[in-house]
């Protein structure tokens, strides 16, 4: 658990790949304790999501220069975070775990521009809590129900496994330009007026 605990501190601050790669399979094989290695992300999480907003809410200069230096950050996703954020305020951070981009760019963007990191902080974990909960018990659910096909399978599911994370993780870091719906119910590209 103590892999599962160091690579979600680590996504939360700067490692690129999330914790639910390592996640969804443990919680999977171990199906009776799944709440071990899912506590251990969760915390994981929060210490690093914590530690980054509060590191851009102290040093923000600082915060965002290291962060435009981590692999798999584009201006685009910083826009995205950008924008959410102050249309939304902490609601928007419910999105996150569904959006494509990297909550160490929200946590900087929260920690660096708003005013309440506490607030902040809170309603990181809250959402990607609630998100690896979901991916765990699933995994935890659909590994009990076809015990035996992931048996007598598991070297082509575990490639198959890497082969769509990796093709996921490839095409959320593709610069796209992400448009966002206005409250009138029509799209608009993100910074534009609505």
């Amino acid at each position: 658990m103590r892999l599962m605990f160091a690579w979600a501190l680590a996504e939360a601050t700067v490692w690129p790949i999330v914790p639910d790669f390592l996640l969804i399979p443990m919680a999977a094989a171990n199906r009776r304790r799944f709440h071990v290695p899912l506590a251990a992300a969760v915390t994981g999480m929060a210490v690093g999501g914590a530690t980054t907003v509060l590191v851009a809410y102290r040093a923000p200069r600082h915060a965002w220069g290291l962060l435009r230096h981590l692999p798999l950050v584009q201006e685009q996703q910083i826009d995205v975070a950008r924008g959410h954020l102050a249309a939304h305020g902490t609601a928007a951070f419910l999105f996150q775990p569904w959006s494509g981009v990297p909550s160490k760019i929200w946590a900087v963007v929260a920690g660096a521009e708003r005013p309440n990191p506490w607030l902040a902080i809170a309603a990181l974990v809250i959402a990607r809590s609630l998100r690896m909960a979901l991916l765990a018990g699933a995994a935890r659910l659909l590994a009990g129900r076809f015990t035996g096909a992931v048996r007598d399978h598991s070297i082509f599911l575990a490639a198959t496994y890497v082969a769509l994370f990796s093709f996921g993780l490839w095409r959320i870091s593709q610069p796209t330009r992400q448009a966002s719906t206005d409250s009138r119910g029509g799209m608009h590209p993100p910074g534009a007026p609505s």
